[in-house]
């Protein structure tokens, strides 16, 4: 086999630009040799959480114990999928644990190296700090959110009520001209049932912004009227059991709860070919489960992406949780989000 030799003083220079390339881009390479144990990190990826290099052993099973706990099944999930081969590709978002105790956003690409026979012998890949930019994702989920509550109580409290206050004058004016016998009445009449209409269609509208209405039914009651909306729109059987005593504390956050059911609600009607949806709330040992789960066709990891997966990922990890999506062995679609309680 015929080999490069590269002089020192070359090898030096290049490894001088690849450090730079590399610290400046935020990013880090890792590789794990599958046969012999051995595991290198990269310096820069210990740096993403403010360690020095000697700080973090080049040890697989010590580095994830920096992952974040509420991340650390799927992405242990994840890389085992891609040894095993259901994986084309290792890449992956998730959070670990800085040394100030804050959290760092990191995402991972990796893929395996494998022998003639498909023996997995390499898993190698890339670290890259993407903490700057979910900050601003948030932000601007968090603007985009903000804007369309404001709407939806705007619509509801102030559009709504003033149409609403009209359509009493409407009919106290229809019933005047009807007890005068005048032909004007019918006219009055089919305005009013006009105005009724639009009364209806500018609190769905509401409803649709701002979900989670402030009240005692709050997110509750929102998972309530979305089934019974299905239900009358579609005529799809969906049922939604919450349990009791969970109240609204953070509009904001029983939002995103509300948002997640609602998508995965709208996949199954618009994908899965469902007769019947189930969405259950339930709240054990500190923790909060959304789970909506629907009889259909299911939906496969491999084209869920464009389906909102990533938006109810995103919504999850927002709230501290994780998202699962998994085909039901009795057929059709689970989907499950769990978080801290946190008094929602």
């Amino acid at each position: 086999m015929n080999t490069i030799s590269i002089p020192a003083n070359e090898l030096d220079e290049i490894r001088e630009r690849y450090a730079l390339a590399t610290a400046a881009a935020k990013v880090g390479v890792w590789d794990w040799n599958m046969e012999t144990g051995e595991f290198y990190l990269d310096p820069n990826i210990k740096g993403f959480l403010g360690y020095e290099d000697h700080e973090i052993p080049n040890d697989l099973e010590v580095w994830t114990q920096y992952i974040h706990p509420d991340d650390k099944d799927p992405v242990m999930k994840a890389a085992q999928e891609t040894i095993e081969g259901r994986r084309p590709e290792y890449i992956f978002e998730h959070r670990m644990v800085h040394k100030d105790g804050s959290e760092r956003w990191i995402l991972v690409r990796g893929s395996v190296i494998r022998d003639a026979e498909g023996k997995p012998l390499r898993f190698v890949g890339t670290d890259a700090d993407i903490t700057d930019r979910k900050l601003l994702e948030k932000r601007i989920s968090d603007v985009s959110d903000e804007i369309q509550t404001r709407v939806g109580h705007d619509l509801h409290d102030s559009v709504a009520q003033e149409l609403t206050g009209l359509s009493f004058l409407l009919k106290s004016l229809e019933k005047e001209l009807s007890d005068e016998g005048s032909q004007h009445a019918h006219g009055f009449r089919e305005i009013h049932a006009v105005l009724d209409e639009a009364i209806g269609k500018t609190r769905s509208l509401a409803l649709g912004l701002s979900p989670v209405l402030k009240g005692p039914s709050g997110l509750a009651g929102a998972l309530e009227q979305l089934g019974a909306r299905i239900q009358r729109i579609y005529g799809i059987d969906c049922n939604v059991n919450v349990d009791d005593g969970i109240p609204i504390a953070s509009e904001a956050r029983a939002s995103e709860l509300y948002r997640i059911a609602q998508e995965a609600v709208a996949n199954a009607v618009q994908h899965s070919g469902a007769e019947r949806i189930a969405v259950t709330l339930r709240k054990v040992n500190g923790r909060l489960t959304l789970r909506v789960e629907d009889d259909g066709t299911g939906i496969s990891t491999s084209n869920a992406e464009g389906m909102g997966l990533k938006i109810m990922n995103y919504r999850a990890r927002s709230l501290g949780g994780a998202l699962t999506l998994q085909r039901r062995e009795t057929g059709g679609t689970l989907v499950e989000c769990t978080c801290p309680w946190e008094g929602l």
